[in-house]
């Protein structure tokens, strides 16, 4: 905290009361500068709270047994499965985690999640069954400022999760988290940590607050960037054109920005530390108490660049739970096609359709013995019109949109094609196609975080190929589909890149223990802090928003004499006028 009021604040101690919000009992100070507003005297990092019994049994007019007060908060079938043996009531599984037994857990999302439409909802999911099934009387509620247009509440609440919609910049947020008492708090993304965090901060001082980045998205948007700059111009995708414009132009840097393998030292050198999304991104992990990240690459680079303690930072990845019948089911009988699959809403993906419809489809097609024997099916959420205008039935190329399963669809191909040019992360339709068998042909950007060596595995090679040029990538393609020795060959080592570095039980050891070390050592950790401390801290900004607000008033004074001038030359004009129209004696 700051060193000037440190000798000021006095000796503070955290009261939990039975049905009631956390207090803060404030002995009398002694502050040797009484001039001092009394909100600097607050402690900034308050100590923990002395370990709690069991928290009172509760019963509300919704049906909730749970403990707690939570009125109003489980409804519906979430209160039916709570007065079930539900999973929420399920024993937990491996390793006890004596911190993290009977918390409250509250994650907070921009969207609902939905199991079928993007690789990150399905990671929430696994988040969500992860605490429910393996983390013994942990309760788990999930908020979002989104609508529920597609029932995915109606899935959550069936599950025993307690959901709520809530707005930002609302202070029915506040009775939320009062109701609740969360005792670890999830952001998904940094954006919602950037509107809820210091909500949770103020009002719930001791919750262990958790940023769930999904990827970086700083990153992502600058490699975007890149790539857009390096790119022919949007033109309606004439191959011919654009294929001479290449030749003439930008195709060697275009090159180089997504076939070449980057180190995280080129990676760092290249980014622009201005970027607002950067420092955005990175303030909101400062602030966190603990960083999820899915891959490798990222971890290396926040802590090698960004000077982040590797300790604050862990690898929360896919979590598969493979079915053993399903590793062993026959690899004969699925179709020669090959298949491509994506989130149409995420900008990589539709890149990577664009891409394949006008370059990498025509050399794939090239390279096959019988080319009209072969479709390629793309296959994605939220498809725009004019990703199914794409389609083309003379070249092989078919948009069908929305797949019922992904996994049924994958599994029923010999081949996933993803030539990504940009993005961050690692990829959830590659971690699907590995998690039935289902060998992928990638560039480096899609591989990134997902080669066995960047987890320094050595019993494994990555489940198909990584091009490093478009004729390579066309090639590895023709050969997974015509070659069945290399198809079985690639598949087998597909199933062993999920089984050792997404397996479920593994990942979820790694990630509880961390959340249950984090909780632990919270008051510590927080104490040798400081840049937390200044990114938490009031008067961070003070000058600004004092400025700011000096600005407005003064903005409203000259408003005020603005309006008043006018309304004077009015109440004149119309003074006026009245004596024009009467008639004079």
């Amino acid at each position: 905290p700051c060193p000037h009021i440190r000798s000021m604040s006095g000796p503070f101690r955290a009261l939990r009361l039975p049905g009631l919000a956390p207090a803060l009992a404030l002995a009398p100070p002694t502050p040797t500068r009484s001039f001092l507003p009394s909100r600097l005297l607050r402690p900034r990092h308050p100590v923990s709270p002395p370990p709690r019994g069991p928290r009172p049994s509760f019963t509300s007019s919704r049906g909730c047994r749970g403990p707690g007060p939570c009125r109003g908060i489980i409804t519906g079938r979430a209160a039916a499965a709570a007065d079930s043996d539900g999973p929420a009531e399920r024993s937990p599984t491996g390793p006890r985690w004596d911190w993290l037994q009977d918390k409250r857990v509250l994650i907070i999302t921009p969207v609902w999640p939905e199991k079928t439409t993007t690789a990150a909802a399905l990671r929430t999911w696994s988040l969500v069954e992860m605490l429910t099934k393996k983390v013994r009387g942990a309760q788990t509620m999930l908020v979002s400022p989104a609508r529920d247009a597609r029932g995915a509440v109606e899935n959550l609440e069936s599950y025993g999760v307690r959901t709520e919609r809530v707005q930002p910049n609302d202070e029915a947020f506040d009775a939320l988290l009062l109701d609740f008492q969360p005792d670890v708090t999830i952001f998904d993304r940094f954006t919602m940590e950037e509107m809820f965090g210091w909500r949770v901060a103020a009002k719930i001082p001791s919750c262990l607050r958790v940023l769930d980045t999904q990827d970086l998205h700083f990153l992502r948007h600058q490699r975007q960037t890149r790539i857009e700059s390096l790119k022919v111009s949007n033109q309606d995708y004439d191959p011919e054109r654009s294929r001479l414009q290449n030749e003439s132009r930008k195709d060697e840097g275009l090159d180089r920005a997504f076939w070449s393998p980057v180190t995280v030292a080129d990676e760092g050198s290249r980014l622009d530390l201005r970027c607002d999304r950067l420092t955005r991104e990175l303030a909101s992990i400062h602030r966190s108490d603990l960083t999820l990240l899915v891959s490798p690459f990222e971890r290396e680079l926040l802590s090698s660049k960004f000077d982040v303690s590797p300790q604050r930072l862990v690898l929360a990845p896919f979590f598969y739970d493979l079915d053993s019948d399903k590793a062993s089911e026959e690899l004969t009988g699925r179709s020669r096609d090959f298949v491509s699959i994506g989130n149409f809403r995420h900008p990589p993906n539709m890149d990577s359709v664009e891409w394949l419809k006008y370059e990498v489809w025509p050399a794939i097609r090239s390279e096959l013995k019988n080319p009209e024997q072969h479709l390629l099916r793309v296959y994605g959420a939220f498809p725009p019109a004019s990703a199914m205008a794409l389609t083309s039935t003379e070249e092989g190329f078919i948009v069908e949109g929305p797949a019922k399963c992904q996994y049924t669809t994958l599994r029923s191909h010999r081949c996933l094609v993803a030539p990504l040019r940009f993005g961050a992360g690692i990829k959830g339709k590659i971690a699907d196609a590995w998690s039935v068998g289902t060998p992928v042909v990638t560039t480096y950007i899609g591989a990134e975080g997902m080669h066995p060596d960047d987890w320094n595995i050595d019993a494994c090679r990555f489940g198909g190929k990584v091009a490093y040029s478009l004729a390579a990538f066309a090639r590895a393609a023709a050969d997974l589909v015509e070659d069945d020795d290399a198809f079985a060959k690639a598949s087998a080592e597909a199933r062993l890149c999920v089984q050792e570095m997404f397996d479920a039980d593994k990942g979820s050891q790694r990630l509880l223990s961390a959340l249950d070390s984090a909780g632990r050592n919270l008051h510590a950790q927080r104490q040798q802090d400081w840049l937390q401390a200044v990114l938490l801290d009031d008067f961070h900004r003070s000058t600004e928003y004092k400025s700011r607000y000096i600005e407005t008033v003064a903005e409203l004074r000259n408003l005020r004499g603005t309006l008043e001038e006018l309304q004077s030359k009015l109440d004149s004009t119309a003074a006026s006028e009245e004596d024009n129209s009467t008639p004079r004696v």
